[in-house]
């Protein structure tokens, strides 16, 4: 029994002993991982600001100032991932093309800075250093300082100034940033950091927000950098500042004069022309654009568009939205190639319901999504189709809802439900589908004259009517 006892302690011991081992092994694996990342790390470190004790002891210290430009920074170039910028459901602007590195504090590695390597009087971020020095991977660093203004008179707030140091590379100075308002001012000192090194994505800013004199600023002082690139650059956002053809395409030609394989240039003169009614000629451009960069999503849906002003050319529409999504997965561009199989001339409605599952599963609760999902499922008499409308009818009252779910009863048998949908579908937009299929439930429950009056009425809405409703494989 004594034996049993004094066996216990040696257990917990192997155990205490296997449990240090193991957080040893993960916390070496950790600091391994973060090692590598600070040598090879691509970012730009926005240092921690040198800022006032006053600010300091208000909670504003170098590193908080430091983290808050970085989520502001992020959060200025996120505007650009809107899925409908400029266009609304309609044409494409979205811009393809990559920003320089992303952005970051010094947070993510500053646990290496207070970790001495054995035998040395170096830390590990010292070495880090050392290293990318050796690998010739320079460290892209922005710095700064917060200062405080004081006021002349008593009446007047202290005004919060941020210099920002962008480095010898930079295209454009940066300029102090002041405003009364400290967390105003550090905003607008982000703005100054995106200007530099991502104008693409604070032009789309700016457009996002309606702040269209910033975006002629931000062109204009672009267009008289030392850089190339965002002289290009200035010069396609001044062509999308202006109102006129005329006047966008002189910019739009500037910029491609200097770089003949700017894609998106191509791409916004092709929605000029195509806005001006000058559809050959936009599927040119979209086509150049398409040819200056095979993988510009944008240029590939806006072509699709079109492509469908005209019925021989539906099945091109379809194979560029098919690469549209491929290339740029948006719910606009998986809803848009759902809708294109729904015209081709033979079709399967298992492929546009594909579609339209992309379109929802990145849009949650998209209607017309929803909508015509519900449709195409009642062609196939899917009984899931009714939740599909009725979600869609979540979010709009339309009377196109309205009519697929009387379609979809009337697929499925229930011809009551059915007339009672394209009674409420009618009631708000007297239309041919909708008297069509209450015709079909109405001669089905032996209403012949009430049947014969929504037929008629119908090919007087739309002669071709019949053919359409054979297509949706509606029987009558």
């Amino acid at each position: 029994m004594v034996r049993k006892v004094s066996s216990v302690p040696d257990a917990v011991d192997v155990t205490y002993r296997a449990a240090l081992k193991t957080v040893a092994l993960a916390t070496t694996v950790v600091l391994l991982f973060l090692f590598v990342e600070a040598v090879t790390d691509q970012q730009i470190m926005i240092e921690p600001m040198a800022v006032p004790r006053t600010l300091e002891n208000d909670g504003y210290s170098g590193a908080v100032v430091s983290r808050f430009l970085v989520e502001e920074v992020r959060a200025i170039r996120q505007s650009g991932d809107r899925p409908d910028f400029l266009s609304g459901d309609s044409l494409d602007y979205e811009l393809t093309r990559d920003a320089i590195v992303g952005f970051r504090s010094d947070d993510a590695f500053a646990t290496l800075a207070t970790i001495q390597v054995p035998s040395s009087s170096l830390s590990l971020r010292s070495t880090v250093t050392m290293l990318r020095d050796f690998l010739d991977i320079p460290e892209l660093k922005i710095s700064g300082a917060l200062t405080i203004k004081r006021p002349n008179g008593p009446d007047n707030p202290p005004l919060y100034i941020v210099s920002l140091q962008l480095g010898a590379e930079a295209g454009i100075p940066a300029e102090p940033v002041a405003h009364a308002d400290l967390d105003q001012a550090i905003r607008l000192s982000a703005r100054v950091i995106v200007r530099e090194y991502d104008p693409i994505g604070l032009a789309t800013y700016y457009l996002n927000t309606g702040q269209r004199g910033e975006l002629k600023e931000l062109a204009d002082s672009l267009m008289k950098t030392r850089k190339v690139e965002q002289r290009t650059q200035g010069l396609f956002m001044r062509g999308l500042y202006e109102t006129t053809l005329v006047d966008k395409v002189a910019f739009f030609r500037k910029a491609i004069a200097l770089d003949p394989q700017f894609s998106d240039v191509y791409n916004a003169w092709g929605i000029e022309l195509f806005n001006a009614n000058r559809v050959d000629e936009a599927i040119a451009k979209y086509s150049e654009a398409i040819r200056a960069n095979p993988k510009n999503g944008s240029a590939y849906r806006n072509r699709a568009i079109a492509y469908q002003t005209k019925k021989e050319w539906f099945a091109l529409a379809t194979a560029d939205f098919e690469r549209a999504s491929k290339f740029k997965p948006r719910a606009k561009t998986f809803f848009d190639l759902g809708f294109s199989y729904e015209f081709l001339e033979k079709f399967d409605p298992r492929a546009a319901i594909e579609a339209y599952d992309q379109a929802i599963r990145l849009r949650p609760g998209y209607g017309w999504a929803l909508n015509n999902r519900c449709y195409m499922k009642a062609m196939l008499k899917d009984r899931s189709a009714i939740a599909d409308c009725d979600m869609a009818l979540d979010d709009q009252k339309a009377w196109e809802i309205y009519d697929s779910r009387g379609f979809s009863y009337l697929m499925l048998g229930d011809l009551d439900s059915a007339i009672g949908d394209y009674n409420e579908a009618i009631r708000r937009h007297d239309n041919a589908y909708s008297r069509f299929g209450r015709g079909v439930a109405r001669q089905r429950k032996g209403d012949l004259a009430g049947a014969d009056a929504d037929f008629k009425r119908a090919k007087e809405l739309d002669e071709n009517i019949t053919d359409t409703m054979k297509k949706a494989r509606l029987e009558w």
